[in-house]
């Protein structure tokens, strides 16, 4: 540890900072700051060529990222340091590109100014990668997805019950997706009588008639416990608003990795993992009426999305990506 201490200190390292709207601790701040900045500095603690932190003025950067931070303020600071030689990255995770409910007309424009700034984009997905591409065809843009860290495995799904609990885990704001599938879930509770927690920041009261729903606050510490008292993991979402369709495989990742079978939506980047995936209510209605009955079907869909996610995003394999890239980046 001694020799690993004074080699950081005393070779030259490259140095990359993180810029990102919100530095609150680790516990407390968004989850893709956490995931897009926090993960991945404490990935590199132990790299011998680059040293990886929250951007300081007064240090000499090769490299500058900005997470999801694109505003007037971020772009005057990315603009000096560039003219200083700095390379600028622009990490982004979701669709600021096209018009929809969750963009204020300013982040459009702020987006679009950056883009161009920059000399390279990080994006989570291929969806998203092509959507950037279409505006910015000479724009260097790379994919690298969300790690699933390893404490996520520490539970795992053995036993499912009858009848199912079905769980949902995301921001309050965001549990009305639920009702997009509601008389699909009140007709199979005439027969299944299950029940659905949802684990948030706070309690939605989400209305879903006679099916009993209950709130479990969320906490990244504890999500692996939370997500094993559940038997199916649930996530519709309205893929006619374009926002969803970039939306990373984190959030049904997670639920992978303990073991739960998952439902979902065919958001893009779920295509080709075990998700079960439903295009339409018929699909929805057919599918969980299934997974109702046939444990061992929810039994071999949990190991495939625990086998899955252990393989393909791994925090080393996700490291390895970010240290091409930088490799990559700094040689133009």
């Amino acid at each position: 540890m001694l020799s690993y201490i004074l080699r950081r200190y005393f070779t030259k390292m490259d140095q990359i900072g993180f810029e990102a709207p919100d530095r609150a601790s680790y516990k407390r701040v968004m989850a893709s700051t956490r995931l897009r900045v926090y993960d991945v500095i404490n990935s590199f603690k132990r790299d011998n060529k680059y040293l990886l932190g929250w951007y300081k003025q007064k240090h000499d950067y090769r490299i500058v990222i900005f997470q999801k931070h694109f505003s007037i303020e971020a772009y005057e600071l990315a603009k000096e340091l560039k003219s200083r030689g700095t390379k600028i990255v622009l990490d982004i995770n979701v669709n600021f590109y096209h018009n929809s409910e969750y963009i204020l007309p300013h982040e459009l424009d702020d987006a679009f100014k950056f883009t161009e700034l920059a000399d390279a984009v990080i994006t989570t997905t291929e969806y998203l990668q092509e959507v950037i591409s279409d505006f910015f065809p000479s724009k260097k843009i790379v994919v690298i997805e969300e790690a699933i860290d390893s404490y996520l495995f520490r539970e795992e799904k053995k036993k499912f019950h009858t009848p199912c609990n079905l769980i949902w885990c995301g921001y309050s704001t965001k549990a009305k997706e639920l009702l997009l599938i509601s008389d699909v879930l009140k007709a199979l509770y005439k027969n299944h009588k299950f029940t659905v927690t949802l684990i948030t920041d706070k309690n939605p009261k989400l209305d879903l008639g006679e099916i009993p729903v209950s709130f479990s606050y969320y906490q990244h510490t504890n999500v692996p416990e939370l997500l094993v008292q559940g038997d199916i993991f649930i996530s519709p979402r309205d893929l006619s608003n374009i926002y969803n369709l970039g939306h990373s495989f984190t959030k049904i990742g997670v639920a992978m990795a303990v073991g739960l079978p998952v439902i979902a939506s065919p958001i893009p980047s779920y295509a080709g993992s075990p998700a079960v995936l439903c295009h339409n209510a018929a699909e929805w209605e057919t599918n969980l009426a299934r997974m109702f009955v046939e444990h061992d079907w929810l039994r071999s869909l949990g190991k495939e999305g625990r086998d899955f996610v252990r393989t393909a995003y791994s925090p080393q394999k996700i490291r390895e990506k970010y240290k091409l890239f930088f490799d990559e980046l700094l040689k133009w």
